[in-house]
């Protein structure tokens, strides 16, 4: 690669101030001078998904790393002092797959972090094994759900486990394929998505694709029994609240459609 791509390149600030401002584009405004920007990360880099802890007098801020050459992230930890004096970086957390949004948990008395790692084909949970910068994969959630909750010492009662369902159904199968035009951007891949920042170029990139693949990322189908057929793996997986998420705008027509004719055969078969 010889040539810069033609994208913004994303940057993480801090803004000193509560998050009520947020909420006020003019006191926002008012903070622009204020922001504490992370340093440049270099050239076809950029950094994004931002989450923060203080420890002491140190602010620890984790980051995806992006980088265009590789079309690949890492999690960077950023470490700013008591006045939120930039002091150091490293790279905490690094796969053969692509990483982002590195969310963080802290419970008891441990810190954990649950990264966005869609390409591995997983959801996994990473303990700190020396905050910030050593962390170990400790398991694969879902699975694990049960087993997390008895080593606690908690029951099952009370916890769901929620999912959302992307479904198009209707009597009419034609209709059911092309409502999800509606939501086609869901199947933009990664690549073709990450320099996209305006919504009308994601839309006109949505538009551009052939109705089969805009309906890749749901359900479809006139058929109550492949519905349900198609949903028994989450319910087996242990998911017991269901959201389901219908792409058309007729959204009346689709609540009467399925209340009437998947949702009972639904609950005949798992209760």
């Amino acid at each position: 690669m010889s040539v810069p791509p033609r994208t913004d390149f994303w940057q993480v600030g801090l803004v000193p101030a509560p998050i009520s401002t947020f909420v006020n584009p003019q006191a926002l405004v008012q903070q622009r001078d204020a922001i504490i920007w992370l340093p440049d990360p270099g050239p076809w880099r950029y950094l994004a998904d931002p989450f923060a802890l203080q420890r002491g007098d140190a602010t620890h801020v984790f980051v995806e790393a992006f980088d265009y050459r590789t079309k690949h992230a890492v999690i960077e930890h950023h470490e700013l002092g008591p006045r939120f004096e930039w002091q150091k970086k490293s790279v905490v957390l690094s796969q053969p797959f692509h990483l982002s949004y590195p969310f963080l948990v802290e419970a008891y008395d441990e810190t954990f972090m649950i990264p966005e790692s869609q390409r591995a084909g997983e959801i996994a949970l990473y303990r700190a094994k020396r905050f910030p910068d050593r962390w170990e994969r400790e398991t694969a959630l879902l699975p694990n759900v049960a087993d997390g909750l008895k080593a606690a010492g908690k029951t099952d009662t009370g916890y769901d486990r929620m999912i959302e369902m992307k479904v198009s159904f209707d009597n009419d199968p034609a209709r059911a394929l092309d409502d999800t035009r509606h939501w086609a951007a869901l199947a933009l891949t990664p690549e073709e998505k990450v320099s996209v920042h305006s919504p009308v170029e994601m839309e006109r990139l949505a538009a551009e694709l052939p109705v089969e693949r805009a309906a890749s990322r749901w359900i479809v189908s006139s058929d109550p029994d492949e519905h349900i057929e198609k949903i028994r793996p989450y319910i087996e997986l242990g998911f017991n609240h269901l959201v389901f998420h219908a792409p058309g705008p007729d959204q009346d027509r689709f609540l009467r459609l399925y209340a009437a004719q998947v949702l009972p055969k639904l609950r005949q078969r798992f209760g």
